[in-house]
């Protein structure tokens, strides 16, 4: 991706990360920040390989971060095969659906659209996660979305069962 060096936020969250923490990381847009939460998610399925089960979701509030996203964590995946989605509405749940199946690594989407598929997509289930990523956590912690969160919740493992969470924003006071 032609990055040279560790920006601040990745320098400050990435170690962390990777011994097994929490985050939060707070920083600018443009910061890199998106490299501070894909790059310990890579690192540890690189660790632990995972077949036949979703090991990360990356939550936003928006299909454009959510491409945004998407197109990064696919870039730094590709050297160790890691497979990833991007779920958002606008786009045919059909061939959503067929893409889930296939059980792939990573899946970045909006909210609403994952619960449709978690509620609709025979199959699919969230229930080995270990990594739970928002962006903009702000914005997702708002009202706007607690409902579609609160679900979402409900079918994942939470941190007594080696769930991670990261919360990322550019804007949370």
């Amino acid at each position: 991706l032609g990055w040279a060096k560790a920006t601040r936020i990745q320098k400050e969250t990435i170690p962390p990360a990777l011994s097994g923490r929490d985050v939060i990381g707070l920083a600018e847009t443009g910061s890199g920040k998106t490299g501070a939460f894909a790059i310990p998610i890579l690192h540890s399925l690189l660790e632990n390989p995972v077949r036949g089960a979703v090991y990360a979701v990356i939550l936003a509030p928006t299909r454009e971060l959510a491409f945004q996203i998407h197109e990064v964590v696919t870039a730094l995946g590709s050297g160790i095969g890691a497979s990833s989605v991007c779920i958002v509405g606008g786009v045919d749940i059909a061939s959503q659906s067929i893409a889930l199946a296939r059980n792939p690594h990573i899946v970045t989407a909006t909210p609403g659209r994952l619960v449709d598929h978690l509620q609709h997509t025979k199959g699919f289930t969230l229930r080995k996660l270990k990594y739970l990523v928002m962006d903009e956590a702000d914005r997702m912690l708002s009202m706007d979305f607690e409902r579609e969160l609160n679900e979402i919740l409900e079918v994942i493992p939470d941190s007594t069962k080696g769930r991670r969470t990261m919360l990322f924003s550019a804007t949370m006071t």
